[in-house]
């Protein structure tokens, strides 16, 4: 399973997903009339879970004002799940769009701002408590942090404890850095969409979704410790996600070292962890093609 995920996300960053980082899930409403359902029926063919996604657009407008138009997003969002069904197909894993929602939401429809001004726990309430029921005790009423900070946690806390089967993906005009963002597991639970990336690239629901399952970018190193066991991760537990590069042009008269790659962490245990680099098809072999790894491991 582990080999497999792996390559999903290789396949996530082929299909060409955008950014990624932080952010929230979440809730109920009362108003049909914001709100646009799909229950499109599955084949239930090899498929083990079956998840259900609120899609909640954040908005500094009136939802029913002629001039709101994020209702014109739909289709987009289709195309997200379809693409997402087909990307984690392999791993038994299905999305339904349970409903597409709209809230006047002005502190937190655009989190762009890297440095953005704190928000009391009474206004992030009264905001987010559109989307899900929320106590005013959950947090005390006069702390302030920026909406963002209030996002994560009201999807972290509240959304995934009361309706822990559900998942809240978040649309956004802007987030911080432009980007659209995936938070793993250890982190808490919270995928937030930039609007603007809905029909840039189909595959940037898959993508965030990835990282809220745990997984990182093939271009990046695991840094926090296991969850379970405290223990740091090193690339030799990556083993299946690593190789030991060769030379780049070899030494004259002589064949160059090919790249080395392991069927298991014993293998790679056997070379400092200096000497390993991460299989990345991001940016291994952009200025040698050589130094591709995925080229050298299957040259189709």
């Amino acid at each position: 399973m582990r080999v497999l995920f792996a390559c999903i996300l290789i396949m996530l960053w082929i299909l060409g997903a955008g950014g990624c980082s932080d952010l929230p899930s979440g809730g109920t409403d009362t108003n049909p009339d914001y709100i646009a359902s799909v229950e499109e029926s599955l084949s239930g063919q090899g498929v083990e879970k079956v998840i259900p996604l609120r899609f909640v657009n954040l908005l500094d407008c009136q939802p029913s004002s002629s001039g709101c138009q994020w209702k014109d997003r739909y289709n987009d969002v289709l195309r997200q799940v379809d693409v997402a069904n087909q990307v984690y197909a392999p791993a038994g894993i299905q999305f339904r769009m349970k409903s597409f929602e709209g809230y006047y939401t002005p502190t937190s429809a655009d989190l762009s701002s890297s440095n953005p001004p704190p928000v009391s726990w009474a206004t992030a309430r009264a905001e987010f408590g559109q989307v899900i029921p929320l106590s005013i005790g959950e947090w005390n009423p006069g702390v302030s942090k920026p909406a963002w900070v209030w996002l994560m946690a009201v999807d972290t806390v509240v959304a995934a404890r009361d309706n822990p089967e559900e998942y809240i993906v978040w649309i956004i005009k802007e987030t911080v850095g432009g980007t659209s963002n995936g938070l793993r597991p250890e982190l808490g639970r919270c995928v937030a969409l930039n609007r603007a990336h809905l029909s840039w690239k189909y595959s940037t629901l898959a993508h965030e979704l990835g990282h809220g399952f745990g997984l990182w970018h093939t271009f990046e190193l695991p840094t926090t410790p296991d969850p379970q066991t405290q223990v740091p991760t090193t690339l030799w537990d990556m083993w299946d996600m690593v190789y030991k590069p060769g030379d780049t042009f070899g030494i004259i008269g002589q064949p160059p070292v090919v790249h080395k790659f392991f069927n298991n962490r014993a293998e790679a245990a056997q070379h400092p962890v200096s000497e390993l680099a991460i299989i990345n098809t991001h940016i291994n072999g952009q200025s040698n093609p050589r130094q591709t790894p995925l080229q050298a491991r299957c040259p189709a």
